[in-house]
């Protein structure tokens, strides 16, 4: 015997219960985006910091540079820069200038950053000057990389920076032309010692009996054609290295008083500039021209223990 037919609805397939997900998954999806549309685009490098500008000073460590004014005290003075992506002449790499940062022991130079120091660091223009060459600051100068947080592994900007021999920290600007006289630890003084090829040359701050203000400039026995003129007498040196130390030493008696003796004289033995010129008249010339300094020095017992450049008024750095 046969049993009775229920009528039962036919069970939803799955396919279509998949099917009612994804269209409202894509109307979500849909919506949102109307809703919030977003910014599209590519992905860039944040680019690199720019170097610090040429005649700012830095306060540096290894891993730090800091800027800060010139009368406060710092290690360097910028005279050159890179930016990130450039390189000086003759170098390779940037790690090359990175791996060696400052206070490490190690430098790196090239001959763009010396002729950079050059050109920023030189003695003044005084009176005397057309028979002398004022000294320059005892200075170093070296490359320096972007700190850590300024660069990548390779690249990053690179200056070029003006130190003390020392690497201690300074103050004032070592731009020529500045009103600040240079700290005596860059100053070019002589022991009285000689050697055969002259006095040994130390700087200011260490005992010392003699401090050259400025060297013979030798153009100054040539005319603006380049003919040699004639070597200046005596009399004429004297009188411009007078005038270069009292311009120097900012007082109208370098002397001071006479503890000091102001003179023109040839500390090294071995300057002699051997030349082939031309005179005024047209006619061949072979000459040795001296070259001697302008200096002063101590008179009497005890040793000068700083420079006497700048100094004025101000009693004499005796020791």
């Amino acid at each position: 015997m046969t049993g009775p037919v229920v009528d039962r609805p036919a069970p939803r397939s799955r396919g279509a219960g998949a099917l009612v997900l994804l269209t409202a998954l894509v109307l979500a999806v849909t919506t949102s985006a109307a809703l919030n549309p977003g910014v599209t685009g590519q992905a860039t490098a944040t680019p690199l910091p720019a170097p610090p500008a040429v005649g700012s000073c830095l306060l540096l460590t290894a891993d730090r540079s800091d800027a800060v004014p010139c009368d406060r005290d710092h290690h360097a003075e910028v005279v050159q820069t890179w930016p990130a992506g450039t390189l000086p002449p003759g170098i390779a790499t940037f790690a090359a200038v990175a791996a060696y940062p400052f206070g490490s022991g190690g430098r790196v130079g090239t001959a763009s950053c010396q002729d950079a120091q050059r050109s920023w660091v030189h003695g003044p223009e005084v009176p005397g000057s057309p028979w002398w060459s004022a000294s320059s600051p005892v200075v170093d100068s070296q490359l320096l990389a972007a700190p850590p947080s300024q660069r990548t592994p390779s690249q990053g900007w690179v200056a070029c920076i003006v130190v003390a021999p020392d690497r201690q920290l300074l103050a004032g600007s070592l731009r020529a032309g500045t009103a600040t006289p240079p700290a005596s630890r860059l100053g070019s003084c002589v022991e009285a010692a000689t050697n055969a090829w002259g006095p040994v040359t130390l700087t200011c701050d260490q005992p010392h009996h003699t401090e050259i203000l400025g060297s013979f400039r030798i153009r100054s026995v040539f005319d603006d054609q380049g003919r040699f003129t004639g070597f200046a007498d005596d009399a004429a040196l004297a009188s411009s290295c007078a005038a270069l130390a009292a311009a120097l030493t900012r007082t109208d008696d370098p002397t001071f008083a006479g503890r000091l003796e102001v003179r023109a004289v040839s500390l090294f033995p071995a300057s002699i500039w051997e030349v082939d010129a031309i005179d005024p008249a047209g006619d061949p010339v072979h000459t040795y021209i001296p070259l001697p300094q302008c200096v002063v020095e101590l008179v009497g017992g005890g040793t000068l223990t700083g420079s006497v450049v700048g100094l004025g008024h101000a009693p004499l750095p005796l020791g």
